[in-house]
């Protein structure tokens, strides 16, 4: 999933580590790669308090146009706590972190 927006006042706005053009490789230790969107940003989302594991592509894709893996330094591991409620109401919200597209 590429990180598009960040949501300002959510989870990852506050937390400062997740930027636009990162990519979440994985949640809670389940790989994204083959996921359907929708099934890839449900695990984002969870009642405050929770907690997820992601993985993350600092500033790019993981992959490179030439099939290049990114380089061990770009990738890394957050732990992101929910300490905020929604902002809009549940049924509009995209994710908890931010606004993700899968590529």
């Amino acid at each position: 999933l590429a990180v598009l927006r960040i949501k300002d006042g959510g989870v990852a706005s506050k937390d400062g580590r997740l930027a636009v053009g990162d990519f979440v490789l994985s949640v809670d230790g389940q790989d994204l790669a083959e996921m359907k969107q929708m099934e890839a940003q449900r695990l984002l989302v969870g009642p405050i308090g929770s907690i997820s594991r992601l993985k993350i592509c600092k500033a790019g894709p993981p992959v490179s146009e030439d099939g290049t893996e990114a380089d061990e330094s770009r990738i890394t591991e957050y732990v992101l706590r929910r300490d905020v409620g929604p902002i809009t109401p549940a049924h509009t919200q995209n994710s908890a972190f931010g606004i993700v597209r899968k590529t």
